[in-house]
């Protein structure tokens, strides 16, 4: 099995370890890490707000994404049109 450098702690890991037995990094084989799931945004804007923004998931410190916007539709959403769970 192959071994590669992880990226946070640069000591060898699996290539296909799914977070690193030494740090907690997850996906330590790849080079950047930026959380699960979506967090995309129109390039429409309304008073500063983004018209859709579309999250769901966690980002890379392990917090919830937070849809903002004046459509906002994920698991959790702020806007005047809020599609959430």
């Amino acid at each position: 099995m192959p071994t590669v450098r992880c990226r946070d702690c640069a000591r060898e890991v699996s290539a296909e370890a799914f977070a690193c037995p030494h740090c907690g990094a997850p996906y330590p084989y790849r080079g950047s890490w930026n959380g699960t799931g979506v967090d995309w945004k129109s390039d429409i804007k309304v008073m500063g707000y983004p018209l859709v923004n579309v999250a769901y998931g966690r980002d890379k410190d392990g917090k919830r994404r937070v849809a903002k916007g004046v459509i906002a539709i994920g698991q959790f959403g702020i806007g005047v049109v809020t599609i959430a769970q």
